[in-house]
């Protein structure tokens, strides 16, 4: 504990990569308030952090209960936020070709637009020195068959978090982008059950059953999601010059190579591994 009486904002805490954090932070003595989407979220998240937890209740589409969290959370912590960590957010799958046009903006809305809104609406509570954590994915930087949405949504979040940085920087408020992958949180459990019924008969079929195998395997056989909440806290709460981004994943040297592999390469290994020829 350093005697600093300001508190961390996170998103998303009801379960995951969000409660993690929040513990890592709470473990350190800092006060932390978290955002659930349902109210009825709100007693379980205290109750596991304990004392030093409060609650806000938002959803990221909702700008008006956005503005009225951030009144709250200027109550719950009068010092201000040292750190904001912008974890919210769905996966929406499904192929581009079919997915509805509905849902490819919920991914949108919901990713960006209301990471967005939460920073908008928290700023004034960040004094200088203050942190933002914007957690992005793998996926930000190698776009999967059924993940485009996602992927969109992600990719998009890193141009905002580069802009934001260079925009506050002047004000001593760092931006920092974290990519995990192959993370044991529930989001991939909800993305491969979500309905792919639309998808029968046609030629994605048989990939998005391979898509629904592939994404709870590797939830599966993932890092705890501990291992990013004790990042993310050493990132807001130790780190004296941060790095602008961050990669967590069970298998960085793949990642990486990934990365610099020729897109046309890549495209062939990756419908190899889901069963489609090119």
């Amino acid at each position: 504990m350093d005697g600093d009486r300001r508190a961390v904002l996170v998103t998303g805490v009801s379960s995951g990569i969000g409660l993690a954090v929040a513990k890592a932070i709470a473990a350190r003595g800092v006060p932390v308030i978290g955002s659930v989407r349902k109210a009825a979220d709100a007693g379980p998240f205290a109750a596991a952090i304990g004392p030093a937890a409060g609650a806000a209740v938002f959803d990221l589409r909702d700008p008006t209960a956005i503005a009225a969290a951030a009144d709250e959370v200027r109550a719950l912590a009068p010092a201000g936020l040292r750190g904001l960590v912008n974890n919210a957010g769905v996966a929406v799958p499904g192929p581009l070709e079919h997915l509805p046009l509905a849902d490819f903006r919920d991914q949108i809305e919901i990713n960006l637009a209301g990471t967005l809104a939460v920073t908008q609406a928290f700023l004034p509570a960040l004094a200088r020195g203050g942190r933002i954590v914007n957690v992005s994915s793998v996926a930000a930087a190698t776009a999967m068959p059924s993940l485009g949405a996602y992927s969109a949504s992600k990719a998009a979040l890193e141009a905002m978090s580069e802009s934001l940085r260079r925009e506050l920087g002047p004000r001593g408020i760092d931006v920092v982008i974290v990519q995990p992958g192959g993370i044991r949180t529930p989001i991939w459990q909800k993305a491969s059950a979500a309905d792919s019924s639309a998808l029968a008969g046609t030629e994605y079929e048989a990939p998005a059953a391979e898509f629904r195998s592939a994404a709870l395997a590797a939830g599966e056989a993932g890092l705890a999601a501990e291992r990013v909440g004790a990042l993310i806290a050493r990132v807001l709460l130790d780190a004296r010059r941060p790095r602008t981004r961050y990669l967590v994943t069970p298998h960085p040297v793949t990642e990486r190579l990934m990365r610099m592999l020729p897109a046309r390469l890549l495209d062939r290994l990756i419908a190899k591994r889901l069963g489609r020829r090119r």
